[in-house]
């Protein structure tokens, strides 16, 4: 079943669905991260992740940055989270 988390950031709070990445539910809701590409490719999106669970939205593919921060676009909430700055 879908569910949503609250979603704590430096640049504003949100709530995300189980089922969407935190970079959808931001944009939606008009918390500003930076993006690029939307797909993992770029890592423009990556933020450290101080509290909480995320899952990938593709299991074969990387949804965390080189130095552990995770990747927005393709990271949803599997619990309430708090994000750091970049």
């Amino acid at each position: 079943s879908v569910k949503r988390y609250l979603i704590e950031s430096a640049a504003g709070n949100f709530s995300c669905r189980s089922d969407q990445t935190l970079l959808t539910a931001a944009s939606k809701q008009g918390i500003p991260f930076k993006q690029a590409c939307r797909n993992g490719n770029c890592y423009v999106c990556h933020v450290p992740l101080i509290s909480g669970v995320v899952k990938p939205t593709n299991p074969y593919q990387k949804h965390t940055h080189p130095n552990g921060s995770i990747l927005l676009c393709q990271a949803c909430p599997a619990s309430t989270a708090e994000l750091g700055k970049r």
